[in-house]
């Protein structure tokens, strides 16, 4: 789980951003892909809306060229503070749905940043699990499930769901409808010597 405290300072544009040297950053380079071999340089006040809407807050939106497939191409850089992920809403959210539809196998939930961590003295479904997560807005991206411990019988089971980055691109590409978001870069910058991160 990452979060900080952002120190908002005067932006060209006339936004407020974060003081990226005191608290670290996120950086995801984004490419719009609208036709075949062909990448539009988005405008920044719809790319700002759609990643506030993805529930960043304190961000940046830097317009430059990055590699792509093999060529340089039109991108968007979107630099956020660290923030809590997944949010705690959906979070909890997730907690109980689990808790309620498998309150007769699942002895334990716990998230760990954006992974979920399940026991329980049954095997779980996958597909249900991904269905109930998806009813609250996550993303499983990854799924690991063992056979049952030695001993106890518990199972143990881990479900990643999608970062920041993930949200960010589903939001765009609802606020740039027919355009493909391309994740070409994701990066976590740290705080500059001095700076504060809690």
């Amino acid at each position: 789980m990452l979060l900080a405290f952002v120190t908002p300072v005067a932006c060209g544009d006339g936004a407020e951003r974060f003081d990226r040297q005191r608290t670290g950053a996120m950086e995801i380079v984004l490419a719009f892909r609208e036709g075949p071999d062909r990448f539009a340089t988005p405008d920044p006040a719809r790319v700002r809306r759609a990643v506030v809407a993805a529930g960043a807050r304190d961000i940046e939106i830097e317009p430059l060229q990055r590699r792509v497939e093999d060529a340089m191409r039109p991108a968007v850089l979107v630099r956020i503070a660290y923030l809590e992920w997944p949010p705690a809403a959906p979070r909890e959210m997730a907690v109980t749905e689990l808790k309620r539809r498998h309150q007769d196998v699942l002895d334990r939930v716990e998230w760990s940043g954006n992974r979920l961590h399940l026991r329980s003295h049954a095997a779980l479904d996958e597909r249900e699990v991904r269905g109930e997560l998806e009813k609250v807005g996550l993303v499983v991206t990854e799924w690991n499930a063992g056979p049952p411990e030695e001993g106890t019988g518990e199972y143990r089971t881990s479900v990643r769901v999608a970062g920041i980055e993930g949200a960010i691109e589903r939001a765009l590409e609802a606020a740039f409808a027919g355009t493909d978001v391309v994740v070409a870069d994701v990066q976590a910058v740290g705080p500059l010597p001095g700076g504060r991160r809690p």
